[in-house]
């Protein structure tokens, strides 16, 4: 092998890394994104219980509050359930790209043989 085949095959290599490097840090960055908006939610219903259960003053407040909190909590389950599929989602999308990264690796030697 001579010092051209090393640096075309230095390159490709290069290339794949760098793809694959893209590929993990928007994926990164998505799933990020993703949890900070979740700990956001889950931040906001935490002060807005704390701010319900200050204002409690008689039996009829504190129903009115379980039954505000019995609804913040089922809407907050299925925005949890929402993320949770957004993960899933991601998360073949990521595989997804590394297939097509590594499947470009793979088919590149037999467009050199041909």
């Amino acid at each position: 092998m001579d010092h051209v085949d090393f640096a075309k095959n230095a390159e490709r290599f290069l290339e794949s890394s760098r793809a694959f490097n893209k590929l993990v840090f928007a994926s990164a960055d998505q799933v990020m994104e993703l949890q900070l908006e979740s700990a956001r939610r889950c931040y906001v219903m935490a002060l807005d219980s704390l701010k319900g259960a200050a204002a409690v003053k008689d039996p009829q407040g504190a129903k009115s509050y379980l039954l505000r909190r019995l609804v913040a909590a089922r809407k907050l389950g299925e925005t949890l359930a929402a993320d949770g599929e957004e993960l899933v989602k991601l998360g073949s999308e990521y595989a997804e790209g590394v297939q097509e990264i590594v499947g470009a690796g793979l088919n590149e030697p037999s467009k050199r043989a041909a």
